[in-house]
């Protein structure tokens, strides 16, 4: 009987385990699996549920190298952000994302619509833009860097656009940066600071170091300035100038305030010189215009380009520096001859309308063109260094505001903006 028992009890215990599967890798996305960016970019995030260690890639990183991926890997159940960068081409393009969970995998797909081609241009250019405050971009120059910055508005936590931006990554230094001003970018208040309650310079994370300037402390040395040696600032040095300015995207901490210090958005700007006042008071006073004070409150969007000009590229200057004196870190730089800022707006302030279905009639702009370095003597009147957006064209080579009118362009009144 105790042996029949035992018999038993092992064919059932066998007829148990041989029921019994070995656990299997899974992984469900559990939102959507499709997305679709618009032309300037954005980010999605994606859910999903797994049973262990993923790993998250590109099914072709080369081709897709315009979409971001954070983070790359985790446990179980999670969460990535996609990152989407502006695409400046006329043509869309699509990337695949792989999620991989031991022998379990997903797949998300996400496209991104192309830019969008305005009429032709002055000269018969027809060129790509999606914002109104995106100047054309130039596909010839390799060594330009283009993209758009995205964060969260501080208080009502809309993803908006900070800024978009070129950089000469040969120059290490800006060509331009283009934002717009609403009262959405005026929910915050303070400057951003580090734990030691400095400004937080930073690196741009997406460019290698011997692209960008070096203006933070790398090596926690105090190694982080531009040298003053070059023959266009003599006893002087160079500061750091916002083209974006910090104010202009106030709430201390925030990621709107914070991206406003990567090297992609500063200048270097005359500083400590005789004449490094006149330069100083000028540039605060076209700041002023961010936020249209006075007379200038424009419940309509503003839209600003804030730049540089490099009509010697002789001016070298090092950065990664402590005063002249240089790092391991140090590379040339070539600061800019010139500097500036571009505006445009609804003349009323309260159409309600994109700048581009406005008449000529309803809109303005307004240029500033300034040497970098201006002689002891200076005027400091900020009207006598007014010009057309279509004169600082003419200098620069780039086209900016497309899709405005070539009339709109050519204004140059400054009573026009209360000067």
């Amino acid at each position: 009987m105790n042996t029949l028992r035992y018999i038993t009890t092992v064919l059932a215990l066998m007829v148990v385990f041989s029921c019994e599967k070995a656990p299997q890798d899974f992984i469900t996305i559990t939102s959507e699996s499709r997305f679709i960016f618009p032309p300037e970019g954005g980010t999605a995030t994606v859910s999903f549920t797994a049973s262990g260690f993923w790993t998250a890639a590109l099914a072709d990183a080369g081709e897709s190298s315009w979409l971001s991926i954070q983070p790359d890997q985790g446990t179980r159940d999670d969460v990535i952000m996609l990152i989407a960068r502006v695409n400046p081409e006329n043509d869309d393009r699509i990337a695949v994302v792989n999620i991989t969970c031991g022998m379990a995998s997903a797949s998300v797909i996400v496209t991104q619509g192309r830019a969008q081609t305005p009429p032709p241009g002055p000269g018969g250019s027809s060129e790509t833009y999606s914002y109104a405050e995106l100047p054309t971009f130039d596909k010839i120059n390799a060594d330009y860097y283009y993209n758009t910055l995205y964060a969260n508005t501080v208080k009502s936590g809309r993803r908006v656009r900070n800024f978009s931006f070129c950089y000469d990554t040969r120059r290490h230094n800006p060509i331009w940066v283009a934002f717009p001003m609403h009262s959405i970018y005026a929910e915050g208040s303070g400057r951003s600071t580090d734990e030691e309650g400095k400004d937080p310079w930073m690196r741009y994370p997406d460019l290698p170091l011997d692209k960008q300037s070096i203006i933070w402390d790398i090596a926690g040395d105090g190694f982080m300035y531009w040298s003053a040696s070059s023959s266009i600032i003599t006893g002087g040095s160079w500061t750091k100038g916002h083209l974006c300015m910090s104010s202009s995207r106030a709430g201390a901490g925030s990621e709107l305030n914070l991206q406003t210090f990567y090297p992609v958005n500063i200048a270097p700007q005359s500083n400590s010189y005789a004449g490094a006042g006149i330069f100083g008071s000028l540039w605060g006073k076209t700041e002023d215009f961010h936020w249209q004070r006075g007379s200038q409150i424009c419940y309509d969007t503003l839209y600003v380009v804030a730049g540089c000009h490099y009509a010697n590229d002789n001016n070298i200057e090092y950065d990664a520096c402590n005063w002249n004196t240089r790092s391991q870190h140090s590379k040339a730089c070539v600061v800019p001859t010139h500097q500036y800022k571009l505006f445009l707006r609804t003349r009323s302030g309260y159409t309600g309308k994109d700048v581009r279905k406005c008449s000529e009639s309803e809109l303005k702009t307004i240029g500033f063109w300034f040497d970098s370095v201006l002689p002891v003597g200076s005027s400091s009147d900020l009207a006598d260094y007014a010009v057309s957006v279509s004169e600082i064209e003419k200098k620069t080579g780039i086209v900016f505001f497309p899709g405005i009118p070539a009339s709109v362009k050519d204004q140059c009144q400054a009573s026009d903006w209360g000067l």
